[in-house]
């Protein structure tokens, strides 16, 4: 994943997704089925996706108020 400016994106230490400052630590995550699709109405569930690290197989990116976060 990348941010508008064409950095790859890191996990930091309080688990959210934040650009990283180099190709060193960079975090990769898997597009996989979604995880939430009972939470969303059935005409959005085709188009629902998760975007879940890879170096964490439980833990998929979150949206938390004014940022992105990984977590269960």
């Amino acid at each position: 994943m990348y941010g508008n400016t064409g950095r790859a994106v890191r996990i930091s230490g309080s688990n959210e997704v934040i650009l990283s400052p180099g190709a060193q630590g960079v975090s990769t995550f898997l597009l996989v089925a979604c995880r939430r699709w009972d939470t969303i109405s059935a005409e959005r569930r085709p188009a629902c996706i998760s975007l879940m690290d890879a170096d964490r197989p439980d833990w998929y990116v979150r949206h938390n108020g004014a940022s992105i976060c990984v977590e269960l």
